[in-house]
């Protein structure tokens, strides 16, 4: 699911994020610290992080199918 949300800019000086609604029902919810260790393995994780953004669109992913 990360690579679906998380993406590096061509010249790797950025790191976008989309919001993609779950699968289904069951899917877990994507919490802050998957974000992080995606930041991590990608050796990106000193970028500067928008914290507002990033709990804008965790909620808006997890709330996606939660009817």
């Amino acid at each position: 699911m990360l690579q679906q949300l998380l993406r590096l800019s061509n010249d790797g000086r950025r790191v976008y994020m989309t919001v993609v609604p779950k699968a289904d029902q069951d899917a877990p919810h994507i919490e802050k610290k998957h974000i992080v260790e995606w930041l991590v393995a990608n050796n990106v994780a000193s970028f500067f992080r928008y914290e507002e953004t990033i709990e804008s669109v965790l909620g808006k992913i997890n709330a996606s199918n939660d009817d």
